[in-house]
């Protein structure tokens, strides 16, 4: 049995609280900056300081999904990340469009925070599909590429408004 089997095996063996769902992208972020500081390792009562919860919650929080720290040593800081990336499924490359191709929906195309939690955005929809490199957006509705007639599926996660709520209000209408 391979350790994602196990890990699998241990989170079935009873419900996870919606508070430790909750905290995880805070342990993810935690790690990111321990990672970018060059840290190799944290113990729970370090990391517990860190997020200003104590030592025995962090503890309890990462037995749900198997156990990840040694006694005495701690947690090694990249393979915790990678376990609580795989959790939340940041590897797992999510397909996103931003509908709203003005100021804010052009800021947040180039937007990193995206890209580093394995977001991809694939598309840019507007109102004004004369714009170079944006779809029309009721070409959002269709399954079509609109530029070769060839069906295609965007296989989407999510979607993002990039649009003002009077813009928003007059897609609706």
């Amino acid at each position: 049995m391979n350790e994602l089997e196990d890990m699998n095996k241990t989170m079935d063996r009873h419900e996870i609280s919606p508070a430790v769902i909750r905290r995880l992208p805070r342990y993810y972020r935690y790690l990111c900056e321990l990672i970018a500081r060059g840290q190799t390792r944290i113990s729970s009562s370090e990391l517990a300081k860190m997020m200003r919860v104590t030592a025995s919650q962090i503890r309890q929080d990462l037995n749900c999904f198997g156990g990840f720290g040694m006694q005495g040593y701690g947690y090694n800081v990249n393979y915790l990340f990678a376990k609580i990336s795989e959790i939340l499924g940041v590897s797992a490359g999510f397909k996103a469009v931003i509908i709203g191709a003005g100021d804010l929906g052009r800021a947040l195309v180039h937007l990193s925070m995206f890209e580093k939690r394995g977001v991809d955005i694939i598309a840019l929809f507007d109102t004004d599909g004369e714009a170079e490199g944006i779809f029309y957006v009721s070409d959002a509705l269709d399954d079509t590429n609109p530029e070769t007639g060839d069906s295609f599926n965007m296989g989407l996660w999510m979607s993002v408004m990039g649009i003002s709520l009077t813009a928003g209000a007059a897609l609706l209408v």
